[in-house]
């Protein structure tokens, strides 16, 4: 980990070596390719001009003690909050290309989360298990101040309403079995 400030706030490090994997994944995809292969030399001059440099500056991981907040994109950004409520695993992913270089992506996933990935995830990570473990203290934090089952006060109207849904659900149900015995 790189900061720590409060006990809550946590902000990670990318590592260097994530340049390397990202540079040789780019090769081996263009190489494979036919339409690739001419251009081999032009993508490794623009990634190593362009996008290398700035892969540590644009992509972000942080947990700040309500949420994950994720950042990344050189050429598309994007930037993605999940609270910690709503977290459900943070998964540490190394296939055999990324163990040679030492490259670790975390992936934080969440309830309701609408991406095959999950909700926030970087590669080149340089101390994922630390940060997976501090998200999933601090989660488990929050499930304990709130009883458990990740509800609060505020979620009361909800609870009301779902009870009032199933309700009508079981009258609904009742009527068209009464409906089918008269038939």
């Amino acid at each position: 980990m790189s900061e720590r400030g409060a006990a809550n706030e946590i902000s990670v490090e990318i590592d260097d070596r994530v340049k390397q994997y990202l540079f040789w994944t780019a090769m081996w995809i263009s190489a494979v390719t036919v339409v690739g292969i001419p251009l081999i030399p032009i993508i490794a001059i623009i990634y190593w001009v362009c996008y290398a440099p700035r892969y540590r500056e644009f992509h972000t991981l942080e947990l700040d003690g309500i949420n994950v907040k994720s950042k990344r994109g050189v050429v598309f950004r994007s930037e993605t909050n999940v609270p910690l409520e709503r977290i459900t695993d943070v998964s540490v992913h190394q296939g055999p290309l990324m163990r040679n270089f030492g490259v670790y992506k975390v992936s934080v996933e969440s309830a309701g989360q609408t991406q095959v990935e999950g909700a926030a995830t970087i590669i080149g990570v340089a101390d994922p298990y630390d940060f997976r473990d501090a998200v999933l203290e601090n989660v488990e934090m929050i499930k304990q101040r709130t009883g458990g089952d990740g509800s609060t006060a505020a979620d009361a109207p909800a609870a009301a309403s779902s009870n009032a849904q199933t309700e009508l659900l079981t009258e609904i149900r009742d009527i068209l079995k009464r409906i089918d015995t008269k038939s």
